[in-house]
């Protein structure tokens, strides 16, 4: 709900009669009622309004920049913690486990009367490490930065 900022009250004279003109302007416009003195002239109500001041408003309240910048920024910590992973975990795991596969083409086998079946533990592993390596980035930038305390209001 757009609440009023500024009342101002003008008179203009004119040649016969003075009119009285307030003014209140509120986040999404500015409204100017005319009541002239004389009975015979109607009321004249103009109300400029600003078209981006809702959209901006939207904006605000919602914190969708916010929200938007979250997003990229969390798209790209886990851009950077993937290539860690690839890069460094993946190779202390050939070096640990035998073989040169990579942790997220490690899998076993299950027989089970004359069937079998694959598992991929690696790539539940490599998923796993991935989630707990990008969470605990992003937790330390947020603290690091101190972006917890930016949407704080202060108390009443």
């Amino acid at each position: 709900m757009p609440t009023a900022t500024t009342t101002k009250k003008t008179t203009t004279k004119t040649a016969k009669a003075a009119d009285a003109a307030t003014t209140v302007k509120t986040n999404d416009a500015t409204v100017t009622v005319k009541q002239p003195t004389n009975s015979k002239k109607r009321t004249t109500v103009v109300v400029a309004t600003r078209p981006a001041a809702g959209f901006i408003e939207f904006l605000r309240e919602r914190a969708v920049v916010g929200l938007a910048v979250a997003f990229v920024l969390g798209t790209q910590i886990q851009t950077v913690v993937k290539q860690l992973i690839s890069s460094f975990i993946d190779p202390m795991f050939q070096l640990l486990f035998s073989g040169n596969k990579a942790l997220s083409n490690r899998t076993f086998t299950l027989h089970f009367e004359g069937h079998y079946a694959n598992f991929g533990w690696g790539a539940l592993a490599y998923t796993l490490i991935d989630f707990l390596f990008v969470a605990f980035t992003i937790y330390a930038v947020i603290k690091l930065f101190q972006l917890d305390k930016l949407d704080k209001k202060p108390a009443k």
